[in-house]
């Protein structure tokens, strides 16, 4: 064999094996976007007296067996803005998907670190459900409310009592208000925010995905 033949042997050797630690990296991502927690009010989470800032020491990040950080420190100050910056493939999705996930040791457990869909999915739902369905427990206690109040029983009297107190308690009548006023913020007209996801162009779901994580 000639030394021609060779080197074209062993450039498409590194080819393959470009080609199939490409394909794993892909791989490692998508199953990361599944793993990620839904955007959604968390309450519990709230309070007086907390550090936002987020301090982490000595973390590690290993993807599809390739280490892409190691030893490495990260603080990022509350109310300050940063850019991850770098080339492609490099690991800046993986990170943020990690940090999200509360993958690093010693990440406070009241801070919610939410990635923002580059488009969100494709679906019947208005704009504005879209954002309000954030709200969980809104969701669920207006249900729960809309469901017993065509209840005869006397015994769902303390129960409906209990929801009305709750839904003053999270200002759930102000919900839809502050959600038209972030979508109003984003350029939604009033019209806009009654039209169904699945009416809109790729960069008007991108700034659904935006209002979601500015209503959490």
């Amino acid at each position: 064999m000639s030394k021609w033949r060779k080197k074209e042997k062993g450039k498409d050797k590194d080819k393959d094996k470009a080609i199939i630690n490409l394909e794993k990296h892909m791989f490692e991502i998508e199953k990361q976007k599944k793993e990620l927690p839904p955007v959604q009010i968390r309450r519990e989470r709230l309070g007086t007296g907390k550090n936002y800032d987020l301090i982490l020491e000595n973390i590690s990040l290993v993807i599809a067996g390739k280490t892409l950080l190691e030893g490495s420190n990260l603080k990022l100050a509350y109310g300050r803005k940063y850019g991850l910056v770098g080339r492609n493939g490099i690991g800046k999705t993986c990170l943020m998907n990690a940090l999200a996930r509360g993958e690093f040791p010693k990440t406070p457990v009241h801070l919610q670190i939410l990635l923002v869909e580059q488009e969100i999915r494709d679906t019947a739902k208005t704009v504005i459900q879209s954002v309000l369905e954030t709200d969980i427990e809104r969701e669920q206690l207006l249900e729960e409310q809309e469901t017993l109040s065509k209840s005869e029983s006397p015994t769902t009297t303390v129960r409906l009592n209990a929801i009305y107190k709750r839904l003053e308690e999270i200002e759930a009548n102000k919900a839809e208000s502050r959600a038209a006023t972030i979508l109003g913020g984003l350029g939604f007209t009033q019209d806009m925010l009654t039209r169904p996801i699945g009416s809109l162009s790729g960069g008007w779901r991108m700034r659904v995905a935006l209002a979601r994580a500015l209503f959490v």
